[in-house]
């Protein structure tokens, strides 16, 4: 029983020994080579364990990990109450997701405006554990939540924008200058050559702009 059913909640087996243990075989005392998480507990409030007995039936019922970390970074990561991380024997002083955000993106449905929405990954986020699809990158974010959005918002945010999201403009350069009456005298030569000058620079920028 102790090696065949040692994660075996109702007892079954050992009690159908000549004379069984008062007690199960599993106590509090009891750990197991791997971590889970414990969803039995709100998301903010919980964190993972190795203590046995299991709280779910099949060892395979859940995912597991090797160590008290892995298990806290993949089930818990950007968890701002740090409950999980406070557990560990020497706990981090920070979140191990990092200044930056976190490391898996969503879609901002808190933005009513579908048009200027995006793909985020700030922290703390806005829903909890398992409240919206999350997404290994932001550009697999976008085209799953925003596909078909005629702006291209999300798209043209990314680091990578394809080059739809780039184009170019024409910009008109009036080549005019407004100086005050007196400024000028009609019979300096010198001035009269830097406003040629002038115009022949505006003039030169002028059809490079509009080479473009």
């Amino acid at each position: 029983c102790n090696n065949a059913y040692a994660f075996q909640l109702s007892g079954k087996c050992v009690a159908m020994m000549p004379t069984p243990p008062t007690i199960s075989p599993t106590n509090s005392e009891r750990t197991i080579d791997f971590w889970y998480a414990v969803y039995e507990v709100e998301w903010d409030k919980s964190g993972c364990s190795n203590r046995l007995p299991l709280p779910y039936n099949n060892i395979l019922d859940r995912p597991n990990y090797p160590s008290h970390l892995e298990c806290c970074k993949s089930e818990y990561g950007g968890q701002m109450s740090g409950k999980c991380l406070s557990e560990l024997e020497s706990p981090p002083t920070t979140s191990p997701t990092g200044i930056h955000g976190a490391d898996f993106y969503y879609a901002d449905y808190e933005n009513n405006d579908w048009s200027t929405a995006t793909c985020k990954n700030d922290l703390p986020t806005p829903f909890g554990h398992g409240g919206r699809p999350i997404y290994h990158t932001q550009e697999a974010c976008c085209y799953a939540e925003y596909r078909g959005q005629s702006s291209l918002n999300c798209i043209c945010s990314l680091r990578k924008a394809p080059i739809v999201c780039y184009r170019t403009e024409s910009i008109l350069i009036a080549s005019k200058l407004n100086l005050p009456d007196g400024a000028l005298k009609p019979d300096s030569t010198d001035i009269q050559d830097l406003i040629s000058t002038l115009k022949g620079i505006i003039k030169e920028l002028s059809q490079s702009t509009l080479g473009q």
